[in-house]
């Protein structure tokens, strides 16, 4: 039978090891340049006292996004789980 915890260590640390790799993506740099440089923008056509409203805006924007990518990471590990126990106790 196959031990679960060791399984989720080492998904867990292929997770991180690709998660970096994307980061370092040409295309996940050239977007985030974009992304950085029409923030400035942005930043810089709001009058000041809407500068602290945007920044929380986003703060909660990038929080729900974080929260919801991590919860389907972890239904996706539970879905490999599920999937090697029944395919090692049907011994496909």
């Amino acid at each position: 039978m196959l031990d679960p915890k060791w399984l989720q260590e080492i998904w867990l640390r292929r997770f991180d090891e690709l998660a970096i790799q994307a980061e370092r993506l040409d295309e996940a740099r050239t977007l985030e340049r974009q992304l950085q440089a029409a923030e400035e923008l942005l930043l810089e056509a709001l009058p000041r006292e809407r500068k602290s409203l945007y920044r929380d805006w986003h703060d909660l924007h990038t929080s729900k996004s974080a929260l919801q990518k991590e919860w389907l990471y972890l239904k996706g590990v539970q879905d490999g789980m599920n999937l090697l126990a029944f395919l090692d106790k049907s011994r496909f």
